[in-house]
Order: structure tokens, then C-alpha cells, then sequence
């Protein structure tokens, strides 16, 4: 019974950090939605959208940055050798076998971009329909964490919006809140919530690729120290005091609220009488 025991608790800890790595694979996600061109009149909409509760994440900024020091360049004879002088490699060390599993990067994620592969034909149909009106489609880049730890990813704008919260148990999950209308929210955290979320992961990549690390001891001798400054005329993510609007929202009737398990390289479709959503998952790594 005591060998019975030990070999459990060695596989349920075997399988408890296979499972922690699962939670920083990287997916690719694209997500399409569009309205049905002809209102169903007869369809009576009683019920009103509730927006979940918990903290919400949001699409981040792309920062851009350039090295200040790097206008004032002076000329050095020796530079090249300075700069190569006391670069050394760990002997003592064994190098140990790369790991299979490709680093994570979880800077990234949640990074919105137009392109789109696996729901681009729908796109172009949509596009060409006259029996839909095509309102919007995007990709990122994200993991896929356990639902304890997983957030809701929001955006919205003045046609449409949506809550979506990907999330593992035993299987791969979607949790879908997407609405029609403008849905206005005071005092948005969002964006101080989103580089707080990925600060998380990745420090958690970072333990994890400690091993697979080589020895180098450099000590690299430079002119100067880099001194970067940002140059996006994007204001500061980290100031935390911007809100949308201080207008209250309407009520919102036309919405889905769904939550169905999900399966890699699958497209789901989520419909309503209104108008309708496909996303797509990819693993990636």
C-alpha cells in the first residue's frame, strides 16, 4: 500500500509540471464577426448583457523605443577590441542538452493584428454576402492558462464588443460574451491589468528556461551605456487613470453568452439570431 502511495504521488507530480508547462504553450487566435443583413422582427430579447465580474485584461500597445546614445558616436582605434577583450566561456560547466520545448515569449501575446489564415476565406465571403454585414476580424497571440488562473480579454468599440475568456480544465475551453452597441466601462484598469498579467508569465518563462541555459561570462566593454527612450506617441499604458468615456452605457439585448469546450486547429462558430462570431485556436509551440 506504501509503494502504492509513493508511486501515486510521484505521478501526480509528474503530471502537475507537464500540466504547469501546458499553461505557457503559445496559441494563435483569430476571431471574425459579423450581422445577419435581414432583422428578425418576430425575435423578442428579453434578457440584459452582464458583463462578468473579475479582473479583465485588454490588447497591448506595441512600445517603440531607440537607443539615445547611439546619435552620439564617437570614433575609438581600439573598440572592436575592447568590446571582445573579456568575452569568456565556461569550461568547467557541462553544456547540457537543449530542452525540446521552444522558449516562450510571453512580451507577445496579446499583440492585435489584421492577418488572419485559417478564417480568411470566411472573411472574403462575408465580405462578397449581401445576406451578411462583416464587421470585424483580428488575430494574437496567447496561452492558454487553468481557469483559476485565467483572465477575460475585452474589447469594444462603437459597433461591437466581446469578453472572451480561453481557459483549460481537462480540456480546452471557451468563454464567450460578445454584444452588438456600445458598451462604456468608468475607471478601466485594463491596461495596468494586462502588463501586471504578462510581468507574471513572463517571469514564470524565465524560471522555467533557467536550466537550459549555457554558462557565458561576458563582460562586454561599451563606449557607453545604453540610454532607450520611447518614442510612440501612444500615451503611457502605466498611467492607470484613463477611462473610455463617463457616459453610462445602453442596455444591451443583442449578445451571446456561451461556454463550450474547444479543440486545437478547430473553427467554432457562435450564433446568434443577430449576428455571429468564429474564432479559431492554433497551438503554435
Amino acid at each position: 500500500m506504501k509503494l502504492f502511495n509513493i508511486t501515486l504521488l510521484i505521478s501526480s507530480a509528474l503530471i502537475m509540471n507537464i500540466n504547469a508547462n501546458e499553461t505557457l504553450d503559445s496559441y494563435q487566435i483569430e476571431l471574425l464577426i459579423f450581422k445577419h443583413n435581414s432583422n428578425n422582427e418576430s425575435e423578442v430579447f428579453s434578457d440584459q448583457f452582464i458583463k462578468p465580474e473579475g479582473e479583465h485584461i485588454g490588447f497591448r500597445d506595441v512600445d517603440l523605443y531607440m537607443n539615445k546614445s547611439s546619435f552620439d558616436i564617437k570614433q575609438t582605434d581600439n573598440f572592436f577590441q575592447q568590446l571582445l577583450s573579456n568575452i569568456s566561456i565556461n569550461k568547467k560547466k557541462p553544456i547540457e542538452s537543449k530542452s525540446s520545448r521552444n522558449t516562450t515569449n510571453p512580451r507577445k501575446w496579446f499583440r492585435r493584428s489584421d492577418n488572419l489564415e485559417k478564417l480568411k476565406k470566411f472573411k472574403s465571403k462575408l465580405e462578397s454576402s449581401d445576406d451578411f454585414i462583416f464587421l470585424d476580424s483580428m488575430s494574437w497571440q496567447q496561452n492558454i492558462p487553468y481557469k483559476e488562473e485565467s483572465k477575460y480579454l475585452t474589447f469594444n468599440n462603437e459597433n461591437y464588443g466581446f469578453y472572451l475568456n480561453l481557459y483549460r480544465n481537462r480540456y480546452l475551453h471557451a468563454d464567450l460574451k460578445s454584444y452588438l452597441g456600445l458598451l462604456v466601462e468608468k475607471n478601466n484598469h485594463i491596461n495596468l491589468n494586462t502588463d501586471r498579467y504578462i510581468e507574471e508569465l513572463d517571469a514564470k518563462a524565465i524560471n522555467e528556461s533557467k536550466d537550459n541555459n549555457i554558462d557565458l561570462d561576458l563582460n562586454l566593454s561599451l563606449n557607453k551605456n545604453n540610454k532607450f527612450v520611447e518614442i510612440t506617441s501612444i500615451s503611457n499604458r502605466k498611467k492607470d487613470l484613463e477611462t473610455l468615456s463617463q457616459n453610462k452605457s445602453e442596455t444591451l439585448i443583442y449578445f451571446i453568452d456561451e461556454d463550450r469546450r474547444l479543440f486545437n486547429e478547430e473553427i467554432h462558430y457562435f450564433d446568434h439570431p443577430m449576428f455571429g462570431v468564429l474564432i479559431s485556436i492554433s497551438k503554435i509551440n
